[in-house]
């Protein structure tokens, strides 16, 4: 609060652990601006559920239990909106609580402050950066206030990191009760005699555990906490940035986390790609760092380029789409192809509704049925589209059915691991299609290491495509099972980027098996259709690729 008020920043960012009460702060900042500097506050979370949570649980029960707030709030026989999503108070200030996801969320409001919770899980939105659209809320306001909060993700494509790298760095230095040093809680990794430390017993049980002092290597243990914490200090490592604050916490500071507990966390994750990623996030506070899909992942962020699916590139004549099944909502991506295979990916999104809920089918139709733009002026509609049927097959066959099945180009696929008993990447099984998945991913991988200029297997990514996007595109790494099988593990929480490439490539195996299509010639029939009625056209050339 220091730093909003005496320091005067516009920028506050919060990167730490689990425990460390983010949200609660979230909480004292917007009731202290609601009481004493009257204003709109809008508050985003990365999905609905937890922007109604922070309404309900932060906002309406603080002002509940405080006297000083509850005067604020209205009462059954006004006019003023008292909803999880719009808190209005009797002395104009507003919180609005949204999913960054939300239809209008970052289009319709104007705030003085802007608060983005769990802003590193943000997923990718079609008209750009989530956070920059959040930002743009502010732009009327001479005193913007921008307070991002979040744990960590992976390291180099964590937004919450990129903040505080651009913050002052404050990192919180304890005094150690023996020589009065001061320095932060750490954990080491490689270093045993460093940070956190702990012996065992001859089952490697955890019997005690400790944190050593850099300076006089003194043993401080978790019942040491309190006086630790009675003269700590905020120390920045970038003093020299005065417009934004940035603070780093971790549960090694918890009252609520032992030094044993920690180390127990430890032992259990280590070895393990997703806990010790969870360990790094939520323990340390710190992004996780994984060298092969980062290095990955970067190689294919540097190659976005400037292109939308509002004016699909010239090269790209055939569209295909693909959905992706999940528990409450579905994936889907829609993508571009050219001549030997080049393609575009032109969308990339979420439908939050179940496979069970009607409203699902009625948002599918509208992506796969929507007239999509060429550049050329010609208007193109999506040829095939595959649904994946998991293990939700009556729901999705219902959904398939409705939308006109098989004669109006939509189709049930389902991954095997296991080759394809065809020539091709997909086999037709009975009511649905089988997807070779191994062969299929061990071609998208190739091709997007090895294939680095536009032309014949090339994938174009558009430049609003985020972290998010290209870490779950290389969510999976190929592994031999103890029986010797090969398939390919999940090591990243989502991996829908991915399977939707493999279902859109299933799409366009199965209009050649279908109909009979050649995509080679397909594309030169459509620019000698285009001929035809324009006239002799120039040889056409590649465009000059924009990238970020």
């Amino acid at each position: 609060m220091d730093c909003l008020i005496d320091e005067d920043k516009g920028n506050v960012t919060i990167m730490s652990g689990v425990r460390a009460g983010k949200t609660t702060i979230a909480s004292i900042i917007s009731s202290y601006f609601v009481k004493n500097e009257p204003c709109t506050i809008i508050y985003y979370n990365a999905t609905e559920d937890l922007a109604k949570a922070y309404s309900n649980e932060y906002v309406r029960d603080v002002f509940a239990k405080s006297p000083s707030l509850k005067i604020l709030v209205p009462d059954s026989r006004s006019k003023l909106s008292y909803r999880p999503q719009q808190r209005e108070f009797i002395n104009t200030a507003k919180i609005y609580c949204f999913s960054i996801q939300s239809p209008g969320a970052t289009r319709h409001y104007s705030a003085r402050m802007v608060i983005m919770d769990e802003v590193s899980k943000y997923a990718d939105l079609p008209d750009g950066d989530p956070v920059e659209l959040a930002e743009n809320r502010t732009n009327n306001s001479p005193d913007a206030i921008h307070v991002y909060i979040s744990t960590p993700t992976m390291d180099g494509f964590c937004r919450i990191q990129e903040l505080f790298e651009q913050s002052d760095q404050r990192h919180y230095n304890v005094k150690c009760p023996h020589c009065g040093g001061f320095h932060t809680i750490e954990f080491h990794e490689n270093d045993p005699k460093k940070g956190i430390c702990w012996n065992e017993d001859k089952n490697s049980q955890v019997l005690d555990a400790w944190h050593v002092c850099p300076h006089c290597k003194e043993k401080q243990f978790h019942e040491d906490k309190p006086k630790l914490y009675e003269d700590a200090r905020w120390v920045k490592a970038k003093p020299e940035v005065k417009d934004h604050a940035g603070f780093h916490i971790s549960a090694l500071y918890s009252p609520w986390y032992s030094f044993i507990k920690i180390v127990e966390k430890y032992k259990k994750a280590k070895g393990n790609y997703q806990k010790l990623k969870s360990f790094h996030n939520e323990i340390l506070g710190l992004p996780f760092k994984n060298p092969i899909s980062e290095l990955l992942a970067r190689r294919m962020m540097q190659r976005r380029e400037d292109f939308s699916h509002k004016k699909i590139p010239n090269d790209g004549v055939l569209l295909t789409m693909a959905v992706d099944i999940q528990d409450g909502w579905m994936a889907y991506k829609v993508t571009a192809w050219g001549a030997n295979k080049e393609h575009w990916i032109l969308r990339y999104g979420r439908i939050e509704y179940d496979v069970a809920d009607p409203r699902s089918y009625v948002k599918v139709h509208e992506i796969w049925k929507q007239p999509y733009l060429h550049e050329t002026g010609a208007t193109l509609g999506i040829k095939s589209l595959v649904v994946d049927t998991g293990d939700r097959a009556p729901l999705v066959r219902r959904m398939i059915e409705h939308l006109g099945g098989e004669g109006a180009g939509v189709y049930g696929i389902r991954g095997i691991n296991r080759p394809s008993t065809s020539e091709g990447i997909v086999t037709f099984k009975k009511v649905v299609w089988e997807v070779d998945t191994i062969n299929t991913k061990d071609e998208l991988f190739f091709n997007l290491r090895e294939v680095d200029e536009p032309g014949p297997n090339f994938t174009h990514f558009p430049s609003h495509f985020l972290e998010d996007y290209f870490l779950g595109l290389f969510s999976e790494k190929k592994v031999k099972t103890p029986e010797g099988k090969v398939k390919y593990e999940k090591h990243y929480d989502r991996n829908e980027p991915l399977d939707l490439m493999v279902y859109n490539h299933a799409a366009l195996e199965i209009l050649s098996q279908v109909k009979g299509m050649n995509l080679n010639m397909t594309v030169e029939a459509f620019f000698a259709q285009l001929q035809g009625k324009e006239g002799p056209q120039k040889k056409r050339k590649k465009p000059r690729i924009k990238r970020f």
